[in-house]
């Protein structure tokens, strides 16, 4: 099932965006990018769109894709989601895992 057609959307608590399906995408893809390293790709890059929430074409600013939800009524504040505190958290950990192995 693609992401698109299982997102839940996020919900906005104070101090915070809740995105736990794109959380779980992530964690999904992550994953399935690991095993294919330990499986012996060559993979050596992973990106996720987009960084901050922005205009798109097709809907404007009424969709919130990115990793940090940025408030366009309220002088642009920026409140990171619980996504973006997963990829932070992974790269953290990945990185520690490559350093103690000597990569």
């Amino acid at each position: 099932m693609r992401y698109r057609e299982r997102y839940c959307g996020q919900r906005h608590v104070v101090g915070c965006s809740v995105d736990y399906c794109r959380t779980e995408y992530l964690r999904e893809h992550f994953s399935a990018a690991l095993n294919t390293i330990k499986g012996g790709v060559d993979l050596r890059g992973c990106f996720v769109w987009t960084l901050m929430d922005n205009f798109e074409w097709a809907r404007g600013y009424s969709k919130s894709f990115g990793l940090v939800l940025l408030y366009y009524n309220n002088d642009l504040k920026r409140i990171p989601k619980t996504s973006f505190e997963y990829y932070r958290d992974s790269i953290k950990t990945r990185r520690s895992t490559l350093h103690l192995n000597g990569n």
